[in-house]
């Protein structure tokens, strides 16, 4: 009966562990800003009224962090829809941004805390050279702002991410 239980124990415990699912977790934070002062409008050669305003800009900022020291090699990004390939860097000091004045000395604060033995990554989307995304991660980018599609110790993996938190715009003048 003692090795039945332990037998027991021994399968409930290694499909608890599998069942855990990737160790990886993104973070992705969006920081609206404007280019600056927009003209009111522009007259063009013909005599009409034609605006030239400068789009609003966005920045995204996309932070991986892993508890493994196995190497991970990025496949393709995806931000709301859109394609990217990406660069990944690591990070050795969580980077400190305001997010939304939460304090009254402008409200910096970490965007994150990192457990022990904890890995940092920035992931920075490049443009697209070559589409090498799988169906199942063009798939997910209907449901979720971010998809992540990499490798690690030889399998495919997929990371994604709800929606963006948002940070303050800057304020320039």
């Amino acid at each position: 009966m003692k090795k039945f239980y332990l037998t027991l124990a021994f399968f409930v415990a290694v499909f608890l562990l599998h069942a855990q699912g990737s160790l990886e977790r993104l973070y992705g934070f969006h920081q609206s800003s404007s280019p600056g002062a927009k003209r009111m409008a522009d007259i063009d050669a013909s005599g009409r009224i034609a605006k030239n305003e400068a789009p609003d800009l966005s920045h995204y900022f996309l932070l991986l962090t892993t508890p493994s020291r196995l190497r991970i090699y990025p496949i393709q990004l995806w931000i709301n829809g859109v394609a990217y390939s990406v660069k990944i860097e690591s990070v050795e000091k969580v980077p400190i941004l305001n997010n939304n004045g939460d304090s009254a000395f402008g409200g910096r604060k970490p965007l994150l805390t990192l457990k022990t033995g904890e890995k940092l990554f920035q992931l920075t989307p490049v443009p697209l050279i070559a589409d090498k995304g799988s169906a199942k991660a063009k798939a997910l980018t209907a449901k979720n702002a971010v998809v992540f599609y990499y490798k690690k110790a030889g399998t495919f993996h997929y990371e994604v991410l709800k929606k963006f938190t948002e940070l303050t715009a800057p304020t320039v003048q």
